[in-house]
């Protein structure tokens, strides 16, 4: 269905600590996914992906879920929703783009709106030009922009709604380089290396003046 959803539990011990509180090392969490209105009858494989050691290894579990769809009576014509890719990469702390194009094929014209969910994890987000109105077998576009603040493989979801309605749910994912340039960790840098400038002048001025006094000559 292109359906995902994350979630973070509490660090665990390798095994049980002599004179700790902790008793085990276990943790269980809940994770919500969302079914899409139009899901057809059927089953389904989900995918459970545990990502742990700061990622470097992965555990996988498959199950079947079997699904009953509901029956909607659509409205004459429908819609079409596209997004420019599915994936895309970019360098940390910079900002990229996926344009949703959307096709309404409908009797009549509706508003159309983007959220983004599950990319508050790793990026900020932004939408441009939401809320479009698209005519009648006409067509228009969205803008959602990412600045990644984690490096790494991360998974998103972009949702469509139609007058508040969703239409449309696909997963997108995000590749993001960690060899990009951190402002913050430059100027942190840049004053460190100040100050111990700083120290260093004021080390010779302070045995300079001790050579002056005592007419000794210091190395």
């Amino acid at each position: 269905m292109g359906i995902s959803a994350r979630d973070y539990i509490d660090e665990l011990a390798a095994f049980e600590l002599a004179n700790e509180d902790e008793e085990d090392s276990m943790s269980s969490d809940e994770i919500f996914l969302r079914l899409p209105e139009n899901a057809a009858t059927g089953d389904y494989e989900l995918v459970v992906s545990v990502e742990y050691n700061r990622g470097h290894d992965v555990s996988e579990a498959v199950e079947l879920i079997h699904v009953n769809g509901v029956s909607v009576e659509q409205e004459e014509g429908t819609y079409l929703v596209n997004v420019d890719s599915t994936k895309k990469s970019a360098v940390l702390g910079s900002e990229v783009g996926f344009r949703v194009m959307i096709a309404n094929l409908n009797a009549k014209e509706h508003v159309y709106t983007v959220e983004v969910a599950g990319e508050k994890l790793f990026a900020d987000s932004r939408v441009e030009n939401n809320n479009v109105r698209i005519q009648k077998d006409a067509t228009g576009e969205i803008l959602v922009f990412l600045n990644a603040r984690e490096a790494g493989s991360h998974n998103f979801n972009i949702r469509v709604l139609s007058d508040g309605v969703l239409v449309s749910e696909q997963s997108l994912s995000l590749e993001v380089n960690g060899s990009g340039v951190d402002t913050r960790n430059i100027l942190l840098i840049g004053f460190v290396v100040l100050v111990i400038i700083l120290i260093i002048l004021g080390l010779i001025v302070a045995f300079g003046r001790m050579k002056e006094e005592s007419g000794e000559e210091y190395y």
